[in-house]
């Protein structure tokens, strides 16, 4: 049995034998640490991190991934022409297998390399690839939500502002921030998560690492080597 320290299992229907093989593989690693999330001057600190990039190595994992969703989706009556994600490493390699395995379209929003997604402007541009079209049932995802900022509100936002309409929310990995909790509250079981993790999140002002003593140095997400 691997200890996987900060995460357990979300999903009750993912077989905990998978849950196993990822972490072998290295998939589950939660970093301790001090963290820039997005590697921006907006960015919020991170005394842990967790990625979804290294599925970009490994993608025979993210069939199992899209085979929980569809069970998920098909339990909850849920049906959608579109899936919404950002283009970013591994939630790219996530949100194809799981469009394919919906069998429906993937719209990808243009992010920055510092994690966060362009402003919107409601024209194709936003779109790296796919689009979403007046009156489509969108699927929010993400591979995961630290916050719970991206599925709870830009991503069903980005939706509406394209004309879609959201379906349900979907993310490999949940946080465990107060945003989460409201997300969990409002969808309920149209919230799909395959794991949940334990990263807090701070505003600069508050994070307990920020100019202490003998604190771990701040970096940018994207300096971790995943």
């Amino acid at each position: 049995m691997i200890d996987l320290p900060y995460l357990w299992s979300a999903s009750t229907s993912f077989p905990s034998d998978r849950i196993e093989k990822m972490a072998e593989a290295g998939l589950l690693k939660v970093h301790d640490g001090h963290f820039l999330y997005p590697a921006d001057e907006q960015g919020m600190h991170l005394t842990r991190f967790f990625s979804v990039r290294p599925f970009a190595r490994f993608p025979e994992f993210a069939d199992w991934v899209a085979d929980d969703i569809l069970t998920w989706a098909e339990g909850e009556a849920i049906e959608a022409d579109v899936l919404l994600a950002p283009d970013q490493e591994g939630v790219t390699t996530l949100a194809r297998a799981v469009s394919d395995r919906l069998g429906i379209g993937l719209a990808l929003w243009r992010t920055l390399p510092s994690g966060r997604f362009i402003d919107p402007t409601g024209g194709v541009t936003d779109f790296t690839e796919g689009r979403i079209e007046k009156g489509m049932r969108v699927i929010p995802f993400n591979g995961a939500t630290l916050q719970g900022r991206c599925v709870g509100a830009r991503l069903q936002d980005f939706t509406k502002a394209h004309g879609g309409e959201v379906a349900g929310l979907a993310v490999f990995a949940k946080g465990t921030t107060g945003i989460v909790e409201e997300v969990e509250r409002k969808w309920g079981a149209k919230f799909y998560a395959t794991i949940q993790i334990d990263v807090p999140v701070y505003s600069p002002e508050q994070c307990p690492l920020e100019g202490k003593p003998g604190a771990p140095k701040l970096i940018p997400w994207t300096e971790i080597k995943l």
